[in-house]
């Protein structure tokens, strides 16, 4: 964890900006690095409470909500911390402080999956920071279940026809193209599939968010622990059964 928080503080330090023209190779590096820490430090939250401490030692809410700017970092950085800041929001209430820069992202125009993705996440922190707050949440509920409704709306099976419509048909041992026509890639092509490719797992990382965030709202929190209803379920079984 500290050689992880320590580049992330290095790289937040550098005021580092995305890079508007591809390289050569068609890499930011900086973004890339950035990107792969959060989403690092993000698996390693959920796993272990002990990072999520560390988390808080190194004040990387603060280096997060800085990189939570889209105009700044774009769509990619900013998505990556706000799914890091979603999985540890239950448990960090200090995050209200920030609470402002959510509202303003939850209120943007949604116009790309990327926005809708962006959008959900922003929701369900703000939601999970006032879920203490019974009336609080209910306020919020109306701009969340919107949000989700937006979301799930979305075609992800159509987005994969059209990615495997696009991809040249792969065939022999060797994986040649089945059409000599499809052995030249262009980049373009390569980066129109990488598109949709991004797109379709901004779809379906969303509506896993938004499907979580569905079962909270329907959930009460005076409804009966899990293992309580299946103890019940068994019961009334073997009842039945006799």
């Amino acid at each position: 964890m500290t050689p992880l928080c320590k580049l992330m503080i290095d790289l937040g330090n550098q005021e580092w900006k995305p890079c508007t023209q591809k390289t050569k190779k068609g890499i930011d590096s900086k973004q890339e690095i950035f990107v792969e820490c959060v989403e690092l430090l993000w698996n390693l939250c959920e796993a272990n409470d002990l990072a999520l401490k560390v988390m808080q030692e190194y004040n990387l809410i603060a280096l997060l909500m800085k990189h939570a700017n889209v105009e700044a970092y774009g769509p990619r950085v900013v998505v990556a911390v706000l799914q890091c800041i979603y999985s540890v929001s239950e448990d960090l209430k200090d995050l209200k402080e920030f609470e402002h820069y959510l509202t303003s992202i939850k209120m943007r125009p949604a116009t790309t999956t990327a926005d809708l993705h962006m959008q959900i996440l922003a929701n369900g922190i703000v939601f999970n920071l006032n879920s203490d707050g019974k009336t609080a949440s209910e306020a919020l509920i109306p701009d969340l279940v919107a949000s989700i409704d937006k979301v799930l709306g979305q075609d992800q099976r159509k987005l994969v026809h059209d990615y495997s419509s696009e991809i040249p048909i792969q065939n022999g041992a060797n994986g040649n193209s089945a059409n000599n026509d499809d052995d030249m890639v262009t980049d373009e092509t390569t980066e129109k599939h990488e598109s949709i490719r991004d797109e379709i797992n901004s779809v379906i990382l969303a509506q896993q968010t938004a499907l979580e965030l569905l079962t909270n709202c329907l959930c009460s929190p005076d409804d009966e622990d899990w293992e309580e209803i299946a103890s019940e379920s068994v019961r009334v079984s073997i009842f039945w059964e006799l």
